[in-house]
């Protein structure tokens, strides 16, 4: 559900053979073998961000599955993809409902969607007969 840079592919590779990974690991010297191939490192935090289609639909779905909960007080989503971390918390309290967006670095980095608040709502007006509080957030 993030986005992330790929690394460009080497253009001297024109006689690889993919079908057998293990000649060139048995061909390293010893102190070679800890090296990792770019496309297998991890990203870089700054390089990922949310794919908003991808966060709306899974949110659509969490809405459209809290609306068939009728005892629903509390909903707590977390997607995570290496560093990056995102979560979701939904909870009644005291007879208000209160939605939670919290992102790493930047609180907005991810807004959900008008569709996506308006279920939401819905939830919330279906489970408390009021309004449903909005909050961003940092991890």
């Amino acid at each position: 559900m993030f986005a992330r840079e790929e690394p460009q592919e080497p253009e001297d590779e024109d006689d690889y053979d993919s079908s057998d990974l293990g000649s060139d690991y048995n061909k390293m010297d010893d102190t070679d073998k800890d090296w990792v191939a770019p496309e297998d490192r991890m990203g870089k935090i700054f390089r990922a961000k949310p794919i908003h289609e991808l966060f709306n639909a899974y949110y659509l779905s969490a809405a459209n599955a809290a609306l068939c909960m009728p005892k629903l007080d509390n909903m707590f989503l977390e997607v995570t993809n290496g560093w990056n971390r995102h979560e979701f918390w939904y909870r009644v309290r005291d007879g208000v409902a209160n939605s939670t967006w919290s992102s790493g670095d930047d609180p907005k980095a991810f807004e959900p969607s008008d569709e996506v608040l308006q279920l939401w709502k819905q939830v919330a007006s279906a489970r408390t007969g009021g309004d449903l509080g909005v909050e961003f957030d940092l991890l």
